[in-house]
């Protein structure tokens, strides 16, 4: 019964409609969520086998007997018991079957449910709001405001998100602007990297990411510059307003 259920953590790894929530999941939730699929694909691997074994064996197909008789000839000397060697033989057949469902049925089931990658991905994030903003400033290309406990405070827009199972959860950042909290709590930019990124072709290709460790962070927002200029007229003249 392994080989189900390791069919049952393929679906759980590739399948779009459930992979990305169960990859946010610990503990016996998962373990069960992977019993629930290999259960499932246990059941329609006895269907389709026995389907397939019933309708061959009803158009009195001689190859499917012949090689019926050679798999049990080659298999019930390793049996233990030889009575029940042909049902033992039959379950393990049920069983691998179920487990080359799990690794090839992802695919059939992605176009099936006709839920992209990135609404899944959504879905799975609407209980860390932490997560549902940074994948949505990815999505719609806004640039974001990360205060950090040290007082530092980065804008920047979103390059990569935590990933959920690492044992040290990062986001990375191609800053745009850095800066402080001040005492009052007040944001105050100082550092803008426009005229540095349109001197140096190397922004393209990430080399000023920024990583940022998630349990440093103290708050996150959605930040828009030309908002920030209205409140703060003449501190922010060296940033081209298009960034944001």
């Amino acid at each position: 019964m392994i080989l189900p259920l390791v069919g049952g953590f393929f679906i759980v790894r590739e399948a779009t409609f459930i992979k990305y929530q169960a990859a946010r999941e610990d503990g016996h939730r998962l373990y069960f969520r992977i019993t629930y699929y290999g259960f499932w694909l246990f059941l329609s691997s006895l269907l389709i086998l026995g389907g397939l074994r019933s309708a061959l064996s009803a158009a009195e197909l001689p190859l499917y007997a012949d090689f019926e008789d050679v798999v049990l000839d080659e298999l019930i000397p390793l049996m233990k018991e030889g009575q029940q060697s042909a049902a033992r033989v039959g379950f393990v057949a049920v069983c691998a079957f179920a487990m080359l469902l799990g690794r090839f049925s992802p695919r059939i089931l992605n176009r099936l449910t006709k839920k992209s990658s990135l609404q899944a991905l959504l879905d799975a994030t609407s209980q860390n709001e932490l997560e549902g903003l940074l994948i949505d400033a990815v999505a719609t290309a806004k640039s974001v405001l990360v205060t950090l406990t040290t007082g530092k405070a980065y804008v920047g827009f979103v390059l990569s998100n935590a990933e959920p199972r690492a044992e040290r959860r990062v986001i990375a950042l191609l800053p745009l602007a850095s800066g402080y909290r001040s005492d009052k709590s007040e944001l105050v930019l100082t550092t803008f990297y426009d005229q540095i990124y349109s001197q140096n072709d190397a922004a393209d290709n990430g080399d000023f990411r920024l990583v940022l460790s998630v349990d440093k962070i103290v708050s996150t927002a959605f930040f828009d510059f030309e908002i920030y200029e209205k409140f703060n007229a003449g501190k922010t003249d060296g940033i081209a307003t298009s960034a944001g």
